[in-house]
């Protein structure tokens, strides 16, 4: 009786509960773990369904078209510059260009200024962002504005540069490597020259080295009465990558060597040449320069320019003339090594001396002047600071370099014999030489045609 009386009460527990149960909402977990209550039982209104609001109005179950959806996204107005959008860009352009135009010229429409307008990209002042140099590739014919573009707090800006407008036929710009190369073509009638200036980055600017080298061209002349037979010269060069002596091999610009020839294209022979090595120093922006070789065919170009009673070493060049010599060669280097050489003939007066104590060998010293003014030599520092200047008008210890003693008579070498080690003597010089070496002195050769001993 017990027993069935437990019986009847579990199975009156076991319907409880499950009432209970029924009548509970079930739960679920959402992402973050937490307990959310699931969506409450639907009731179907004329084919539609809301959640316990049987007077809500059905709801809309037709998806969007994300195709039309991101059409009608990329028709709202941006607020984002964009250097590739060149009717803004242009248009930027053209205000510069019209508030730089000189006051007496009248500017161009701007669809003609538009058409000749060349846009080129490239990260030109190395901050990693993109940027476009805007320039017409024929000056002459349309405009001569230069402006390097960039976008800054959403707005176009101009990057700082010192690129100067030239009046040219054609132009090029672009960077390469570190730097900014800019190509030039001009010229006149008869005569045409190509040329590349190199600028450099400086703290976000683009600012020119100072150095700008030719590369080919030439110069044509009809015949007058100081070319009868007319004037024929072509230009060309060659440019070397030196930078792997620096340590990188990425950017010849850091350090290159340049040659310029001329040639006489009516008679196809040389005239000129000279090599010289450039070196960037990017404490300054400028380049070093060192002259590795010079030659000049005599009277290929006018003689040196005289600056009121002396020659100065920065205009001596070889193929010109000083005083009654032709320059032969001109290698200059302010801070370096250099060597001048001379060829000409001229007769002086002088004294034949021999070095017995360092050198044992003779040399020759004259206190008549050798040139008609004196050749001052500025030395610098490295920094572009002159320390001294070496002044030179006669030969002050001239050692030979060639064979004399077929000009050393008996009577000479008896006085070289004894003191004090010397003899009067006439030399006629066919060619001499200054060269000095930086930090130490200087050193004078000299090639003679003949040598007589004075009474």
């Amino acid at each position: 009786m017990v027993k069935k009386r437990l019986i009847i009460l579990c199975i009156g527990l076991l319907i409880i509960m499950t009432g209970c149960q029924n009548n509970s909402s079930p739960s679920q977990e959402n992402s973050n773990g937490l307990s959310t209550q699931a969506d409450a039982p639907e009731t179907k209104v004329n084919g539609g369904s809301v959640a316990n609001n049987d007077d809500a109005p059905p709801s809309d179950t037709t998806e969007s078209d994300p195709i039309e959806n991101q059409s009608s996204q990329d028709n709202v107005p941006s607020t984002e510059v964009n250097l590739h959008d060149e009717s803004a860009l242009l248009s930027y352009f053209y205000d510069y260009y019209i508030q730089t135009l000189e006051a007496d010229l009248s500017p161009i429409d701007y669809d003609y200024f538009a058409q000749s307008t060349t846009l080129v990209y490239d990260d030109f002042n190395n901050d990693g962002q993109e940027d476009v140099v805007c320039y017409s590739e024929s000056p002459t014919s349309t405009y001569l504005t230069i402006a390097f573009i960039t976008v800054k707090d959403q707005a176009l800006t101009l990057i700082h540069t010192d690129m100067a407008p030239e009046f040219v036929y054609e132009q090029a710009i672009q960077k390469e490597g570190n730097f900014v190369i800019r190509k030039l073509r001009g010229g006149g009638t008869g005569i045409s020259s190509t040329t590349l200036s190199i600028y450099g980055l400086v703290k976000g600017s683009i600012l020119y080295t100072g150095t700008r080298i030719q590369t080919e061209g030439y110069e044509n002349m009809i015949p007058n009465d100081k070319n009868p037979e007319g004037l024929s010269h072509s230009f060309s060069s060659e440019t070397n990558d030196m930078s792997y002596k620096i340590g990188t091999d990425e950017d010849q610009w850091l350090m290159f060597s340049h040659k310029d020839i001329i040639k006489d294209d009516l008679t196809e022979t040389f005239i000129y040449e000279k090599v010289t090595e450039y070196t960037y120093q990017s404490e300054n922006n400028r380049y070093y320069q060192n002259v590795i070789s010079e030659e000049g065919q005599a009277g290929a170009f006018p003689p040196a320019y005289l600056q009121e009673d002396h020659y100065d070493a920065n205009d001596l060049r070889g193929g010109s003339k000083i005083g009654d010599f032709n320059i032969l060669s001109a290698i200059y280097n302010p801070s370096e090594n250099s060597t001048f050489i001379f060829e000409g003939t001229k007769t002086i007066e002088g004294n034949l001396c021999y070095d017995n104590e360092m050198n044992d060998d003779y040399y020759f010293e004259s206190d008549q002047a050798l040139l008609d003014n004196p050749l001052w030599i500025p030395i610098e520092d490295g920094q572009g600071n002159v320390q001294d200047t070496l002044i030179f008008d006669h030969l002050k210890m001239a050692w030979f370099s060639n064979d004399i003693s077929s000009f050393l008579t008996p009577e000479i070498r008896k006085s070289l014999n004894r003191p004090p080690y010397s003899t009067r003597v006439s030399v006629t010089l066919s060619r001499f030489s200054i060269g000095y070496s930086a930090g130490s002195e200087s050193g004078e050769n000299i090639t003679i045609t003949d040598l007589k001993r004075l009474n």
